[in-house]
């Protein structure tokens, strides 16, 4: 299980790091750099909010539909698009708060799809102690991602900062779903014979 083991927290450690980067630093930006008010930032804050309730829904539609891996690298994909967009591509605030609901969409839809994954690595014997060991090495080793943001600042700034920790976290994802077999369909438990 050493294998699956390392997938399994890898992913983890890409979607966690890329999610608290994002959420542990995005009101500052939107704060510091763009100097938006106080109610300027909860409105942006507030589409990201939505676009993360809608990414738990379809990122689990779509991880039953299209495949976990499909998904996994769908969502990872979009993340990184969005976020250098938000970041790197000079939008007006109009643009940045219309780009909050594919952010949130793309972070969040990423957690919809890693608790079936993580939980059809392991046998059924194994299944729990197997999701809770990667999840939680994931929250310890992305715990990384928000104090690696706020190191980078001075040299690269608050946006910038943000699109490179969570492109950098969601290319661990994409590499993590690369190294991963399909696990949509596979029967968790066997059927029991009938005498």
């Amino acid at each position: 299980m050493r294998g699956n083991t390392a997938r399994g927290s890898l992913l983890a450690i890409g979607t966690h790091g890329g999610y608290w980067a994002l959420a542990t630093w995005w009101p500052t930006m939107l704060r510091l750099e763009r100097g938006l008010t106080t109610a300027q930032a909860a409105r942006h804050m507030a589409v990201l909010v939505g676009g993360s309730l809608a990414g738990y829904i379809l990122g689990a539609t779509l991880a039953d539909r299209l495949g976990r891996r499909a998904t996994l690298v769908l969502f990872a994909s979009g993340g990184i698009a969005t976020v250098l967009i938000a970041t790197e591509g000079g939008v007006s605030d109009a643009a940045l708060l219309a780009l909050g609901a594919p952010l949130g969409l793309f972070a969040m839809g990423l957690y919809s799809v890693i608790g079936p994954v993580l939980s059809e690595l392991y046998p059924t014997r194994m299944r729990g102690s197997g999701l809770g060991f990667c999840y939680n090495v994931g929250r310890g080793v992305a715990g990384l991602a928000p104090l690696a943001v706020g190191g980078s600042i001075a040299a690269y700034g608050i946006s910038r900062s943000i699109g490179l920790y969570v492109s950098t976290s969601y290319l661990l994802v994409l590499f993590a779903a690369a190294l991963l077999r399909e696990t949509k369909g596979i029967e968790l438990m066997p059927m029991l014979k009938r005498a």
